[in-house]
């Protein structure tokens, strides 16, 4: 597990102008310093697990968001807290029986980077294809709340099986006993989960209640 800051603007790092040009603008929406926090969770089998995603406000906006996006919004902070955490182990956890031990977090290592690639493509594309609107003096919206869960939800599932499984052999979670692949060749997937330590496998495989 892991939590990744994010703006409603991700500008691109290039811009292409005219050679010698000193100043390039580039639109945006003003709100590159507007932020909003991403939990990202997943298992070392590379199974995803529900988002999470923070907004500083004081309500959770009525719109439509993805079924396996949770909205949690705080008036304060944007980045986890213990009640944050808590509300995400009662959606996303509460069914996993207690004393864990420490597992080190393999995504700073393999996902996050791939994960925010895939964001910063998504928030291009909306651009690209004007589905922004302006106010009446003409200043461009940021993105809607909606597009912004979708947006990062579709990034989440862009993120390769292999990236994620990486990130744990990297880690030393898993050992690396064979080349990984987003085969779905569910033999494959079988003899990765080989490798798990015992303890650990039965601990994610386990639905006994806390």
């Amino acid at each position: 597990m892991d939590e990744v800051l994010l703006t409603f603007d991700c500008p691109p790092n290039c811009t292409v102008d005219t050679c010698g040009v000193k100043t390039v603008s580039i639109t945006t929406t003003d709100q590159e310093k507007t932020h909003f926090t991403v939990i990202l969770a997943c298992c070392a089998d590379g199974t995803k697990l529900k988002l999470l995603l923070i907004f500083k406000r004081k309500t959770i906006p009525k719109e439509n968001f993805p079924r396996s996006v949770i909205i949690l919004c705080n008036e304060v902070v944007i980045w986890c807290n213990k009640d944050i955490m808590l509300d995400w182990f009662q959606e996303v956890l509460k069914k996993r029986e207690g004393g864990l031990t420490k597992i080190l977090q393999p995504l700073d290592i393999s996902v996050n980077r791939s994960f925010k690639s895939n964001v910063r493509a998504c928030w291009e594309n909306w651009m690209l294809e004007g589905l922004h609107t302006c106010t009446k003096g003409g200043n461009m919206r940021h993105a809607s709340y909606t597009d912004v869960a979708g947006c990062v939800d579709k990034s989440w599932k862009s993120v390769k099986v292999s990236t994620i499984r990486s990130g744990f052999i990297k880690a030393g979670i898993v050992s690396e006993s064979e080349e990984i692949t987003d085969s779905e060749d569910s033999d494959a997937e079988n003899e990765l989960l080989d490798t798990l330590p015992e303890n650990i496998l039965e601990l994610f495989n386990s639905d006994t209640a806390r």
